[in-house]
């Protein structure tokens, strides 16, 4: 990533207040006022939250007035919702205050930031209200008329269960859900050209489902973000004017991807979506789920566990078992793990690909199966009743929420087996565990022979009740397998749980953790050119909106207090242990496995989790040396 720091920042500002005072004449001095129309207006709608302290909010505001300007394109803002008032130079970022970006007079580069005038505020209201982001685009699009116009959603993204827009100035730290999202745009009655999200997971199939009546495009991201690059952003539309959207979301997309280049982030997976082209996959969609559902009626337990094969296969993200209330999966991927378990046929998958195809008209490519657009499916969260019923409250399409509720019941009811984790033995080197299938008492049928009977396996170190080491192991068709039960990954000398983020690749990792600035969430660990595990970033977890909320990039001398597991609920608990501490210089912060301190009463037990998510500890440990 491309560091910044406020001080450059600032540097850039007295630049910029300096051309403002040198004059000149050019096109540009003649910005479109308002009530005039122009060619683009680009409204920005930035929830502040806890994206500030010079990388996020003030980062993205420096880059828009570095950008190339032109007298036809107005770039209107909303700023609010700030943890704190940010430390950009005149703005209070716990304020809900407008602003516009006026060109640099005399020159095609540069615009300063204007605050409006008094009479076109808002006044102090929450920006996380359907009616504050209505007011918002009904105003801008009537106080700075255009041909075309396009909306830039700026914040913490959780997907198309939890939304997007976290308020913590007045808001109480919520957010804005995507039925609110969809009222606001039918309210304000405004058709786009363009609607991007500059946050992550939002790139869904519900999220494009519930926008395509407002926009032609949607550009938004399947994975955790950074944000955009605003310079490049701003300087597109200054350099086309009337660039439709579909060049204007490849240029959002490709500058993102540019301007991170220079970093391990490889996992990034960007999408422009044409909206016109929806129906068609909503309609094979909708039949697939019909026919997945018909299947799961008659085959029963066969059934459910193809479907939950096929989704343990898939692409996800933010799915796994610290972060449970997310469970989403990519949709061409999931759809062709359908087909290799045999329970669509081949026919409707090629029609699904066809239309799939003319809807996502360009992805970043960052990671290879990424298609460009997710969807909820559950594989944590399936015994989840609470948050099954908030999905079910977006009126997505009914099949589809129909064979969510038929697979999660099935889950539930008697038919369905349970697993059960023996007690770990050593082989050799090795530490192994069985991993047996046992059908529930009441069920009166015999269990059929099925495959794995559980996703992922895990070797414990569990110490006065509480896993403080956890790893990843190798799951066997009716084992787990500990290889190195003698080494556990550590971070200056403190043991740590390691989640295992991607079971094929084994390069990214998350350590659960709790930030002394942005509170939980999970550091992420990735491989080196090295080999080495390398901790480069932290992914907060905002506890309020339910949802993964923002990517930052570790910084020099900061601290995080680890978590651990709880073995008698499967809760995470904070460490008794002290913080762990980045290298105050800046150099790489590594990650190693290592024998643990000794300790008499430590001992070593064996996890999986079932394919409904539920966590299955063995009840008996042993000694770890």
């Amino acid at each position: 990533m491309k560091r910044r720091t406020l001080l450059q920042h600032t540097s850039a500002l007295t630049l910029l207040g300096l051309l403002t005072a040198c004059g000149g004449g050019s096109d540009n001095d003649n910005p479109p006022q308002p009530g005039t129309q122009a060619k683009t207006t680009l409204l920005v709608y930035l929830v502040a939250s806890d994206l500030l302290d010079g990388r996020g909010a003030e980062r993205d505001l420096i880059n828009m007035l570095k950008a190339q300007n032109h007298s036809e394109v107005n770039v209107v803002l909303q700023i609010g919702g700030g943890a704190s008032p940010g430390e950009y130079p005149g703005i209070d970022m716990q304020q809900t205050r407008r602003y516009r970006l006026v060109p640099q007079a005399g020159s095609r580069e540069g615009w300063t930031l204007q605050e409006l005038p008094a009479s076109e505020q808002p006044g102090q209201i929450a920006m996380n209200l359907p009616s504050t982001l209505r007011d918002f685009i009904a105003w801008g699009a009537r106080t700075y008329p255009a041909q075309q116009y396009a909306l830039s959603l700026w914040n913490h993204g959780g997907g198309p269960i939890h939304g997007f827009g976290s308020d913590d100035a007045t808001g109480g730290g919520t957010m804005l859900s995507l039925p609110q999202i969809k009222t606001a745009l039918q309210q304000a009655g405004v058709t786009f050209e363009l609607i991007g999200f500059d946050c992550c997971l939002m790139a869904s199939l519900e999220v494009t489902q519930a926008l395509a009546p407002h926009t032609r495009y949607l550009v938004a991201s399947e994975e955790v973000t950074f944000g955009w690059e605003w310079s490049k952003v701003v300087g597109h539309l200054a350099a086309q004017p009337s660039s439709p959207g579909d060049s204007f979301g490849r240029a959002i997309i490709d500058s993102y991807k540019a301007f991170y280049s220079s970093t391990p982030l490889d996992f990034t997976a960007y999408s422009l979506s044409d909206s016109r082209r929806l129906e068609p996959v909503m309609q094979v969609l909708g039949r697939i789920a019909q026919s997945l559902t018909s299947t799961l009626s008659e085959r029963g337990l066969q059934a459910w566990w193809a479907l939950a094969l096929a989704r343990r296969e898939a692409l996800d993200f933010q799915s796994n078992m610290f972060q449970r209330n997310m469970d989403l999966v990519d949709v061409k991927d999931w759809v062709h793990e359908l087909g290799r378990v045999d329970i669509i046929p081949a026919g409707l998958i090629a029609e699904f690909d066809a239309a799939f195809k003319a809807l996502v008209v360009y992805t970043d490519g960052g990671e290879d199966e990424a298609s460009g657009l997710m969807m909820y499916f559950p594989r944590y969260s399936t015994l989840d009743t609470r948050l099954q019923e908030k999905y079910h409250q977006l009126n997505f399409l009914p099949a589809y929420h129909e064979l969510v509720r038929a697979y999660s019941s099935f889950a539930a009811s008697k038919e369905m087996p349970y697993i059960e984790v023996g007690a770990p033995r050593r082989m050799a080197a090795q530490v192994v565990a069985d991993v047996q299938l046992i059908a529930r008492p009441e069920s009166k049928k015999a269990l059929p022979e099925l495959k794995r009977a559980f996703d992922m396996g895990y070797g414990l170190l569990v110490l006065n009740g509480v896993a403080v080491g956890l790893q990843a192991a190798q799951a066997q068709e009716r084992q787990v397998v500990l290889p190195t039960p003698q080494l556990w990954p550590q971070v200056q000398g403190q043991t740590l749980c390691l989640l295992l983020e991607d079971e094929e690749e084994n390069d990214y990792f998350q350590i659960p953790a709790v930030s002394e600035e942005q509170g939980p969430g999970v550091l992420i660990t990735s491989r080196n050119e090295q080999g080495a595990l390398q901790i480069n970033w932290f992914v907060s977890v905002d506890q309020l909106a339910g949802s993964s909320a923002a990517m930052l990039e570790i910084r020099p001398g900061s601290r995080y207090l680890p978590m651990h597991l709880r073995v008698s609920d499967g809760q995470w608990v904070e460490s008794a242990q002290q913080p762990i501490q980045a290298p105050a210089d800046g150099s790489p912060w590594l990650l190693s496995f290592a024998a643990p301190a000794a300790s008499s009463t430590a001992a070593i037990h064996m996890m999986a989790t079932d394919l409904t998510g539920e966590l299955r500890i063995s009840a008996q440990g042993i000694a770890l040396a």
